[in-house]
């Protein structure tokens, strides 16, 4: 068989690379994205993912830290140079973009390069997957984002083939050029389980990222669904900020519950009222967060009631659900009690 014409398999020199040890990692988000990976974010609609990659996007084409408030860990390091973005967004207008920027307050976008409802062939396809790596190249893009990835395949969602394609002809050779890929994607009707669809999507990702919360909320967390480097953060509880508009890491943790988060498992508690208990079985990680503000505001605070609690929150720039905000109200007068 003739090869010659065959790019070479780049084989490792194992020795040599034993011999230098491991490298540090290099971040676009410590703990969150490492240079060169692939990524999915996921979340039901309306969660704010697209908000969250506008955000970071445009800081990484800017040369400022991705997502402020994320440490850097020991031996690491962070690129401290502006990236080439490419941002492919199948979901949202000229006119949302460009709001949402305003509201961020921010200007010399020139390595951020956005595709607003680009027509661009399946991605699963082997000529639209040669035309998309061309492009990235054209650009000489360093950080891809793809938003959302089901609007750029033509496979079926449920079929393992539509996501082994989109890899063989669109990422892997993008990979292998050391871009840094992430894709967004819906959840489905289980959010445990991940990204909506086939379970294949999820076998070729370095991480991925499950975002929960309450729609509407300033407060989510990026949960780890896959870590196959084990180097990425289990928990980011994240802040998003108005005037201007952005999002900081409040912490970067590894099990410890973060901000004064009760550690607590709610489920099974049998003498709290039906409907608390169903709030807090269904959505306990968002208690928690409503506590720990309540906390911060008025200490062990035995008298706050309902009202005030809201009151509280609102001023905080907060939207609860009162069925929220009275499970947590029931919990920490509970916990102030000690019974």
């Amino acid at each position: 068989m003739d090869i010659g014409d065959r790019s070479e398999l780049s084989l490792l020199d194992l020795d040599d690379l034993l011999t230098r040890g491991i490298e540090p990692v290099e971040w676009l988000v410590p703990r969150v994205f490492q240079r060169g990976g692939l990524y999915q974010v996921v979340s039901y609609a309306g969660m704010g993912k697209s908000l969250l990659m506008l955000d970071i996007s445009q800081r990484l084409a800017r040369g400022i830290e991705g997502l402020p408030g994320a440490a850097i860990p020991d031996g690491d390091s962070t690129s401290s140079e502006a990236l080439t973005v490419l941002y492919i967004d199948g979901e949202n207008t000229r006119r949302i973009i460009m709001s949402r920027l305003q509201e961020m307050d921010v200007r010399g976008l020139n390595r951020l390069k956005y595709a607003s409802m680009p027509t661009l062939l399946p991605l699963d396809t082997e000529r639209g997957g040669a035309e998309f790596v061309a492009h990235v190249r054209h650009v000489q893009a360093e950080v891809v984002v793809i938003d959302t990835l089901s609007r750029f395949v033509e496979g079926d969602e449920n079929d393992a083939a539509t996501y082994a394609a989109l890899y063989r002809y669109a990422l892997a050779p993008l990979r292998a050029d050391g871009v840094t890929i992430i894709r967004l994607d819906h959840t489905g009707k289980d959010q445990s389980k991940g990204a909506r669809g086939s379970s294949a999507k999820n076998t070729d990702v370095d991480g991925s990222w499950i975002i929960r919360g309450e729609k509407n909320s300033s407060r989510f967390m990026l949960v780890c669904d896959k870590d196959r480097t084990g180097d990425l953060a289990p928990v980011v509880p994240i802040r998003r900020t108005q005037e201007p508009l952005g999002h900081v890491a409040t912490m970067l943790g590894d099990s410890t519950p973060p901000d004064g988060f009760l550690a607590v498992d709610f489920t099974g508690v049998s003498d709290y009222s039906r409907s608390t208990q169903k709030v807090l079985d269904e959505n306990p990680e968002r208690v928690r967060e409503v506590i720990a503000i309540l906390d911060r505001i008025v200490g062990e605070d035995e008298s706050l009631g309902f009202d005030k609690a809201q009151a509280c929150l609102r001023g905080e720039g907060e939207r609860v659900r009162d069925g929220v905000t009275k499970a947590a109200v029931a919990v920490r007068k509970r916990r102030i009690a000690g019974t």
